[in-house]
């Protein structure tokens, strides 16, 4: 979580790309700062919103969801609102 604070960070103070997995890479500041002068990255694709109605495609967890409930009374069982030891 702190590398993703410090990606963030980077990006609204310097206004530099920088992808998680760089963040590793240099093992010094200085090395940060010599990766940051080198050239710059292009920005990745932003997720857009979309409407309210609109859906884009399903997950293989929301796929299987919507079979149990094609199914029948089944949703219920699906669901376990607690943990049984």
């Amino acid at each position: 979580m702190l590398a993703l604070r410090v990606v963030s960070k980077i990006r609204q103070e310097f206004d530099f790309q920088l992808d998680l997995a760089t963040v590793f890479e240099p093992l010094t500041v200085a090395g940060m700062a010599e990766l940051m002068r080198g050239p710059r990255e292009e920005p990745s694709e932003l997720v857009v919103a979309t409407e309210i109605g609109d859906s884009g495609p399903l997950s293989l967890a929301q796929r299987r969801l919507w079979i149990l409930e094609q199914a029948g009374d089944v949703g219920g069982a699906y669901y376990s609102p607690l943990v049984l030891r």
